[in-house]
Parts: C-alpha cells; sequence; structure tokens
C-alpha cells in the first residue's frame, strides 16, 4: 500500500477567523481529501486588529487629521490579501477601512499605525 502524496497547497481564512492551510492529499485509492492545519493565532485575532486601527483612525479624526495608509504587519496583509484573491489578481491595492494597506514589518499585529496628514 502506497503512501498518500501532496497535490496543493492552498491557504484561506476559514468563516472564524483563522488561517487555514488546506494542504491537497492524493490517497492511494485515488481519491482526493484536504487536510487543514489552523493558524496558531487565535480566531478573533483580525477583530482585534480591525478595532485597534478603527481607534486610531477615530483618533487622528478627533485631532483634525487626514488618514492616509494602514500600516500592517505583514501577517495582517497577509490575511486580508487572502480573503481578497480577486483584487490581488487584479493588481490593485489592498484596502481595509477605506485605507491602503502597506506591509510593514516594523508593526507587531495587534497594533496597526495610521499615517496622518
Amino acid at each position: 500500500m502506497s503512501e498518500p502524496t501532496k497535490s496543493e497547497t492552498t491557504r484561506t481564512v476559514s468563516q472564524k477567523g483563522l488561517m487555514v492551510v488546506q494542504e491537497g492529499m492524493i490517497s492511494a485509492n485515488g481519491r482526493d481529501g484536504v487536510v487543514e492545519k489552523r493558524s496558531t493565532l487565535p480566531s478573533l485575532w483580525m477583530a482585534l486588529v480591525v478595532e485597534r486601527a478603527c481607534t486610531e483612525i477615530w483618533r487622528a479624526w478627533e485631532e483634525k487629521n487626514y488618514v492616509n495608509e494602514l500600516h500592517v504587519n505583514p501577517a495582517v496583509y497577509e490575511a486580508v490579501a487572502l480573503a481578497r484573491p480577486g483584487e490581488v489578481g487584479r493588481g490593485y491595492p489592498l484596502m481595509l477601512l477605506g485605507l491602503e494597506l502597506i506591509p510593514d514589518k516594523a508593526v507587531q499585529i495587534y497594533d496597526p499605525v495610521v499615517i496622518r496628514s
């Protein structure tokens, strides 16, 4: 009996907000199956990022500033990109809360940075 072989790996965001890595497997009998590996990030992690970004946007508006960009950790950028493959495929900038997302390694996952003018 032969071992299953990997056929393809894809990433998606589940309905619970978890990053899901799906690895396609071809079993010895020729049937395809999917093995899911879940992210170690908490299920509400993206909601926390968005909530903190909203807080920073409101703070900027209260100080009569305009907001131009939202700098986020690359993991956040990747999660949004995976949730919006059409935008990525067409080469559009990724947007969240009306702001262009900029991946920035200096930004902590839960502390997005609003760029003001």
